[in-house]
């Protein structure tokens, strides 16, 4: 799993790097300052695991998920949602945009889970969705800058 989840974070490298990095500071001020988080001493043991940028996942286990959106992070950043498993026939919905996208086993989805409400029905067979997300209390609580929207010129064209 520890391999995955770098993986996914990899990924959120290139899509928003500036997340990415803001994802990371707060990694290591967790390692360094463990009394900025309510667990404290007890989170340094998870973190010799965590190798995410995300301060949060969620797995979601055989079941639909409703139309919602991801309230406790902010509008600019990113959720990457990773579905395996033998199943078929899913479909993930963006009511917003009015449109809904095959999402088949292996498929690795960024969505902007605040503005975009989003949700699948359950489908055929079995499936898990690995949901990675930032939380942003967790940025406010240890004052890492939030990142604004990814921009272009992020990969330094004009």
């Amino acid at each position: 799993m520890a391999e995955s989840m770098a993986l996914i974070g990899a990924f959120l490298s290139i899509a928003h790097p500036t997340l990415y990095h803001a994802g990371r500071k707060v990694f290591f001020d967790i390692i360094n300052n463990p009394d900025h988080v309510k667990e404290g001493i007890a989170v340094l043991e998870v973190m010799k695991y965590w190798t995410t940028p995300f301060s949060g996942y969620g797995l979601i286990s055989n079941c639909s998920t409703p139309l919602h959106r991801d309230n406790y992070s902010q509008g600019p950043w990113y959720d990457f949602l990773t579905t395996i498993g033998p199943y078929k026939g899913a479909r993930l919905q963006f009511y917003n945009l009015g449109i809904e996208l095959k999402y088949e086993s292996g498929t690795m989805v960024a969505l902007l889970g605040k503005l975009l409400r989003h949700g699948i029905q359950e489908p055929e067979g079995n499936r898990i969705c690995i949901a990675q997300y930032m939380r942003d209390n967790v940025h406010n609580r240890i004052g890492i800058e939030a990142p604004g929207w990814m921009t272009i010129a992020e990969y330094g064209y004009p």
